[in-house]
C-alpha cells in the first residue's frame, strides 16, 4: 500500500464454531467489506476459529494491507449488549480446542495488553445512536482474546479495538432484538470513532 491516504480499515470477524453455525461477526464483515467509512476503504477478513490458521490470516492481512486502524469482531453468545474490550490477556487462553481440534501454542508476550482507543468516547457514540453497549475487561479465553492480543502486539501503534457482539435475536431492549443490520450499524459507529483518531 502507498501513503496513509491509501491505507484501509481492517475489519475482522470469525467463521462458525461449535454452537455458533452462523457467526454474526462474519455477517457484519460481509456487509461492510468494500464499503468506505469516512472515505477510508474497509478490507474485511473472516478468520477461521483455528489458532494456527487465524494467526496466519491475520499476519498476512496486516502485512498486505498495512491498515491505518483495526477493528476485530467476535460473538459472545451470552451477552446482550455490544462489548468494547479494553484488554487482551494473551497468556490467559483456556483449554478449549479450536475447530481443528488443537489447543493454542503458548507464546511469550506481556500478561496484559491494553488498547489505546478511548472506549468511553466510543461508548458515547454508540449511546447517541441508541445502540446499547458497555466497556468490558474480559475478552474471554478463546480465539477472540488470542486475536486481540496478537493484533495489539503487532507492528506500530495504531487504533485497535476488539468488539464482542451479542447474538442475532438477543433482546436489545424492551421491544427490539438485535439484527445483523443493527450489529452492522454498531460496527460502523465504532469504525468511525477509530478513524477519527487514526
Amino acid at each position: 500500500m502507498g501513503p496513509k491516504g491509501d491505507r484501509p480499515l481492517l475489519l475482522t470477524g470469525f467463521g462458525p464454531f461449535d454452537g455458533v453455525p452462523d457467526n454474526p461477526s462474519a455477517a457484519v464483515v460481509g456487509a461492510l467489506e468494500g464499503s468506505r467509512v469516512r472515505g477510508v476503504p474497509v478490507v474485511g477478513v473472516t478468520l477461521p476459529v483455528s489458532y494456527a490458521r487465524a494467526r496466519h490470516a491475520l499476519d498476512r492481512a496486516l502485512v498486505r494491507h498495512r491498515p491505518r486502524a483495526r477493528l476485530h469482531l467476535g460473538v459472545a453468545p451470552l451477552r446482550r449488549t455490544i462489548s468494547l474490550e479494553r484488554v487482551a490477556r494473551p497468556g490467559d487462553i483456556g483449554g478449549v480446542l479450536d475447530i481443528d481440534g488443537r489447543a493454542p501454542v503458548p507464546a511469550e508476550s506481556p500478561p496484559q495488553l491494553t488498547t489505546g482507543v478511548n472506549t468511553s468516547a466510543v461508548l458515547r457514540a454508540l449511546a447517541a445512536a441508541n445502540l446499547p453497549a458497555r466497556v468490558s475487561r474480559d475478552a474471554g479465553r478463546y480465539l477472540c482474546n488470542a486475536v486481540y492480543g496478537w493484533s495489539l502486539a503487532s507492528g506500530p501503534a495504531m487504533p485497535t479495538l476488539f468488539v464482542h457482539l451479542p447474538p442475532v435475536g438477543a433482546r436489545r431492549g424492551a421491544l427490539t432484538r438485535w439484527t445483523v443490520g443493527g450489529l452492522t450499524d454498531a460496527a460502523m459507529v465504532v469504525a468511525q470513532c477509530l478513524l477519527e483518531v487514526g
